[in-house]
């Protein structure tokens, strides 16, 4: 995974391609459960980014930044319990968080939902009623708010999802929120003092730097769809230049799949907000909200926001803020183990009575006891950390990456390049206007045309047709050249077995353009260059083409007398292996057993050899007359498609059974005495 990351992010610096590809990392990246993930199967997106992350951190365990994602991106929450009847603090626990998880029902902004966040709820039905509330204790310097937008309706327990506008700033103050904020709230409401002036009532708020609270957006992710499907996408603020250089304030980017494109921020409102009131907050009975009344609409929203501080915290702070975390949960553990052999003692009881006591003030003494004790150990990491954690965006990282990285990207960049310069409209657009003008030497008013030359500019077009034009976006020469290319065939059979090699050498090729390829146009005019090349081979080796059919009527024929067969024989035995993989190619059939068609109406020899194909496994029959059949019920029961499909499909099927025979016709037709020799027998067929 540390392979893939290094090798992605690389190809995001320096790569000329506008999109990377995830293949191999898709291929290393695995579930929670450990397997390897199914890419088409749907995930949700703060789910992924948990699991990712976790897998990351494991990884990072036995290298010198062990603590990075720490540093970068984990925060604290404080979770209290206050009591309701003079609003002391009964209770403090702390918890890591790597996202900020906000509800979204029944609210409108960001500000409302921390609001939310942070006030809690009342806790009735103990012994001492109090008040439970959560706020962040520490943060890292990129925050993550994930906007809860789905949620289950309590009427149909459906999952729907939330559209109703919910507004984000692009700066924000997340000091109301944090233990300081709360802390000094409580102060200035003691004093009877709710106005935020003057100083600070205590020392403890001397210190205190306001501008390590302030945040601004650098990163949206947007989901569009539905709470069963969609797409996400994602919108983010760049901070350099390939080569290092700070960009000008508010230019944002548009990720989305392979597109990306320059993002102006006044569409923020449009394109991530939502629309529309927020749904009933009433609850039911059981707590849960019940009066909703949802559409259906497909409109996107933002699903994650990402936050970057102002002013980053330096590289030691950040060091001395994962120590500060790993403390915590080393005292976190001891008073855990504390508080249960005090309960084992007392007894059953009075173990009601026990509570801890994780006070933010023993937390901070504890905090600074551990760090004395491993201030050594944890130089070193301090140390790692610098330069890396809080380096100015504006600042190039071309120096982090490996020399092997760059060494691929600086080998994928030319093949990308050559690709851009071969694919390019203009180049093969001349390289067509070139082949146009190709005339065949054998004819009589081109006689000074050098053979061999001939031979190679014809080679050479043909597979800049399949390899290239075929393949591009702006394919429009394909058809003229094909065109040119059969009359050029015509009468050539010395060409026309060339290219013939050619496609028997790469049965693969065969396939994609005969079967799986898409564009009809090409399929087409690939199979009439096929069908032009493999009837000109035939007429001209007629003789050994009639002893080879021959053979197939009295010996049983076998891939080693394939081999030795000419080459439209060869080529013929290459599409009877491919007609078994016409069932899952269904729908581009038509020219197929169009081609295959012709070539029997035009060599009427071909036909035995094709029912006698070894490579059919004697299964040639069954599957044409299963696929036009309830046999095979997704081409029979398409009226509408199987009657066009169907029409080169059934002529052929037609000729084939009309040159069979059954075995009690056998001996008859062997002993007929008929002028036209071994044509006018007929093949025993006997595939049931």
């Amino acid at each position: 995974l540390l392979r893939q990351l290094q090798l992605m992010f690389g190809f995001l610096t320096k790569s000329e391609r506008n999109v990377y590809d995830m293949k191999e990392f898709c291929s290393v990246y695995q579930d929670p459960e450990g397997k390897q993930v199914n890419h088409h199967h749907q995930c949700d997106a703060q789910e992924f980014l948990s699991n990712f992350l976790s897998l990351l951190e494991k990884q990072l365990e036995k290298t010198s930044q062990k603590n990075l994602i720490k540093a970068t991106l984990m925060g604290t929450f404080c979770d209290h319990k206050i009591s309701l009847k003079d609003g002391t603090l009964m209770r403090e626990t702390r918890e890591d968080f790597l996202t900020i998880s906000l509800q979204v029902q029944g609210l409108t902004s960001l500000q409302q939902s921390l609001q939310n966040f942070v006030t809690g709820e009342i806790v009735s039905g103990l012994k001492q009623p109090c008040r439970k509330a959560m706020c962040i204790g520490r943060l890292p310097n990129t925050v993550i708010f994930h906007l809860n937008r789905f949620t289950i309706n309590m009427k149909t327990f459906q999952h729907e999802k939330l559209y109703h506008r919910f507004e984000f700033p692009n700066d924000i103050d997340l000091y109301p929120f944090t233990r300081e904020g709360l802390d000094r709230a409580q102060v200035y409401e003691s004093n009877d003092n709710d106005k935020d002036t003057g100083p600070y009532p205590t020392a403890s708020f001397l210190k205190l730097d306001r501008s390590r609270f302030q945040f601004h957006l650098v990163g949206i992710v947007v989901h569009k769809g539905n709470a069963e499907q969609g797409h996400y996408y994602s919108l983010i603020q760049p901070r350099t230049t390939r080569q290092g250089e700070a960009l000008e304030n508010g230019k944002w980017i548009k990720f989305d799949d392979s597109h990306t494109l320059p993002f102006d921020t006044k569409y923020i409102a449009s394109e991530c907000f939502g629309e529309g009131p927020p749904v009933a907050d009433e609850k039911d009975s059981f707590g849960m909200y019940s009066n909703w009344t949802f559409d259906a609409p497909t409109r996107p929203t933002a699903y994650m926001l990402v936050y970057e501080r102002d002013h980053p915290l330096s590289d030691k702070e950040l060091a001395e803020q994962v120590r500060a975390m790993e403390s915590d949960k080393k005292s976190a553990k001891r008073e855990y183990k504390a508080q249960s052999a005090r309960s084992e003692e007392e007894g059953s009881k009075n173990r009601s009575r026990v509570t801890s006591s994780l006070s933010a003030r023993n937390l901070r003494c504890e905090g600074a006891t551990s760090g004395e004790s491993n201030e050594a150990e944890h130089h070193d990491e301090i140390e790692q950390l610098c330069g890396i954690l809080s380096k100015d965006f504006t600042q190039s990282v071309v120096h982090l990456i490996p020399e092997s990285v760059l060494g691929m990207i600086e080998e994928d960049n030319r093949k990308f390049m050559q690709d851009v310069q071969m694919f390019d409209p203009d180049y093969y657009e001349f390289f067509g206007k070139v082949f146009l003008r190709l005339q065949n030497p054998k004819h009589e008013h081109h006689g000074s045309i050098d053979r061999s030359l001939y031979v190679k500019a014809v080679s050479m077009n043909f597979d800049f047709m399949l390899d290239v034009i075929a393949r591009s976006k702006h394919r429009t020469a394909f058809a003229s050249m094909a065109a040119h290319l059969c009359s050029l065939l015509k009468g050539d059979a010395e060409m026309c077995n060339i290219v013939l090699e050619k496609l028997v050498s790469s049965p693969k090729k065969v396939a994609a353009f005969s079967l799986i390829c898409r564009v009809r146009d090409v399929q087409k005019n690939f199979l009439n260059i096929v069908l032009r090349a493999m009837v000109e081979s035939a007429k001209h080796d007629e003789a050994r083409v009639s002893e080879e059919a021959k053979r197939a009527i009295s010996t049983e024929v076998t891939n080693k007398s394939i081999a030795n067969a000419p080459v439209c024989v060869r080529m013929l035995h290459v599409f009877v292996d491919l007609i078994k993989d016409v069932r899952s190619n269904w729908v581009r059939m038509r020219e197929f057993f169009a081609m295959l068609f012709g070539l029997v109406t035009e060599i009427p020899n071909l036909k035995y050899l094709l029912i006698t194909s070894p490579l059919a496994e004697t299964s040639l029959l069954p599957d044409m007359i299963s696929l036009c059949t309830h046999e095979y019920p997704k081409v029979a029961t398409r009226v509408h498609e199987s009657q066009t499909r169907l029409m080169h499909l059934l002529p052929l099927l037609s000729a084939l059974i009309r040159c069979c025979t059954t075995p009690a016709d056998d001996y008859p037709m062997l002993h007929s005495e008929s002028k036209d020799s071994w044509g006018a027998h007929r093949i025993a067929f006997r595939r049931a």
